[in-house]
């Protein structure tokens, strides 16, 4: 949910991920997102990409790496052209996860 930027690139093990460099203006912001990243890390969903690590870099911008997500973002899933009956099946299963995110919370 913050700004920041967003990398791709391969694990020395072979494994695609995403990593994203996250901009935290303040310690405030910092340690929320470093909440965040706990709190993140714990759910299992298969509409959300796992969080496999983080680590800092020495301004406190924190590094989130992802899993890959092999079939693509919501982004690229919307950019497909899909009708409205898929497409409200997205927006419901979005909706699912992020009930389950503020339940989890």
């Amino acid at each position: 949910g913050k700004t920041g930027t967003i990398y791709s690139g391969n694990l020395t093990n072979g494994t695609r991920v995403i990593v994203h460099k996250v901009l935290c203006e303040n310690q405030f912001e910092f340690l929320e997102i470093t909440s965040q990243i706990d709190h993140l890390s714990a759910v299992l969903h298969r509409n959300l990409a796992r969080i496999i690590g983080f680590c800092m870099d020495t301004g406190h911008n924190p590094f989130v790496v992802y899993e890959y997500p092999v079939n693509g973002s919501l982004e690229d899933r919307l950019r497909l052209g899909l009708d409205w009956c898929k497409r409200v099946n997205i927006v419901a299963e979005v909706a699912g996860l992020l009930a389950l995110l503020q339940y989890e919370n």
